[in-house]
């Protein structure tokens, strides 16, 4: 697939979590990940997400990258893939 600088992963919520380990591995070292609409998983009041949808905030806990929450607009994580 190659490996990139900056992956802007703009899709539905539910892709999001899929795609979360292919995008981190897809980034090279230093390499930046921008998540937007984030908003409705930060929500008291989000609907209740469909059985088997995971949330995408799990980014958060990956070793592989370094976050920062940016509670901007509808809500974004960026985030820099960490060297092996």
């Amino acid at each position: 697939m190659g490996s990139y600088d900056l992956i802007f992963l703009d899709v539905p919520g539910g892709l999001k979590a899929f795609l979360l380990d292919g995008t981190i591995t897809a980034l090279k070292p230093g390499g930046q990940l921008l998540i937007d609409d984030m908003r409705p998983y930060w929500s008291k009041r989000a609907p209740h997400r469909p059985p088997g949808e995971r949330d995408p905030e799990r980014l958060l806990e990956d070793p592989r990258v370094t976050c920062a929450l940016l509670r901007y607009a509808s809500g974004m994580i960026l985030a820099t893939r960490l060297p092996a």
